[in-house]
C-alpha cells in the first residue's frame, strides 16, 4: 500500500496504483469502493439542487442504493434492464456546466452524477477504467472547487502543489487509501460488513468538500 507524504501529494500515483490493484478484487470489491467515493460526493449534489433549484438528488440516491445491492447480489444478470433504466436516468439529472447555472458546485453535482454513474457502468462490463474515473473524478471535484472558492495565485509556481496539499484533498485520498486496506482484509463482504463500511464512507459525517450529509 503506498503511504500519503506530507508534500507535494500525487494523486496520478494513486490512480495508478489503482490500475494495478484493482484489477485482482472481485466485481463486489471494486463496487464498494467505489460506491463509498460515491457516498462522499451525494451530499454536494443535493446542496447543488436545492441552491439552483434544479435535479433530483432522488435519481442518484436510488442508483446508489442499487450500487450497494449490488456488492452483496450474486444474479447481477437479473438487474441489467433495472441499470441500464437508471443510467438513462442520470443522463437527465447530470448538470451541464455549459448552462446556466451559476453555483459553485455545479461541476462537483456533474461529478457526483457522473461518478454513479461509471459504478452502473462497470456493473454491466466490469471495465476497471470505469473505477478508476470514480476515484479520478473525487480528485476533480476538489481541485475545481478549491480554485474557484480559493482564487488562488496562479502566478505562484506552487500553486498546484498547494492545491494537491489542500485538507480536503489530503483528506479523501486517505480515505480511499483507507477504503483499499480495508477491502484487501476482508475475506467475504458480509452484509454486516458492507453496512459498516457504508456507514463509514463519509469523511467526519461530510462530503469530499466539507457539505454535511
Amino acid at each position: 500500500m503506498m503511504t500519503i507524504e506530507s508534500t507535494a501529494l500525487n494523486f496520478d500515483a494513486w490512480l495508478d496504483f489503482l490500475r494495478e490493484k484493482l484489477p485482482s478484487f472481485d466485481l463486489s470489491y471494486n463496487l464498494a469502493f467505489a460506491a463509498s467515493c460515491c457516498e462522499r460526493s451525494l451530499p454536494n449534489y443535493k446542496a447543488f439542487a436545492k441552491e439552483e433549484r434544479w435535479g433530483d438528488p432522488k435519481v442518484l440516491t436510488e442508483g446508489l442504493e442499487l450500487v450497494w445491492r449490488l456488492v452483496t447480489t450474486k444474479n447481477l444478470a437479473d438487474l441489467h434492464s433495472y441499470v441500464r433504466s437508471l443510467i438513462k436516468a442520470l443522463d437527465a439529472v447530470t448538470p451541464d456546466t455549459e448552462g446556466n447555472f451559476k453555483s459553485i458546485l455545479t461541476s462537483a453535482a456533474l461529478d457526483a452524477a457522473s461518478s454513479v454513474g461509471e459504478t452502473l457502468d462497470y456493473a454491466l462490463d466490469g471495465n476497471i477504467d470505469h473505477i478508476i474515473w470514480v476515484s479520478s473524478l473525487a480528485r476533480d471535484t476538489i481541485d475545481l472547487f478549491v480554485h474557484r472558492r480559493d482564487n488562488p495565485d496562479y502566478s505562484d509556481q506552487n500553486f498546484e502543489e498547494k492545491i494537491a496539499n489542500h485538507p480536503l484533498m489530503i483528506a479523501e485520498l486517505q480515505k480511499q487509501q483507507m477504503d483499499i486496506k480495508t477491502l484487501e482484509s476482508i475475506q467475504d463482504l458480509t452484509p454486516d460488513f458492507v453496512a459498516f463500511f457504508r456507514q463509514n464512507a463519509m469523511i467526519a459525517g461530510k462530503s469530499n468538500l466539507g457539505i454535511s450529509a
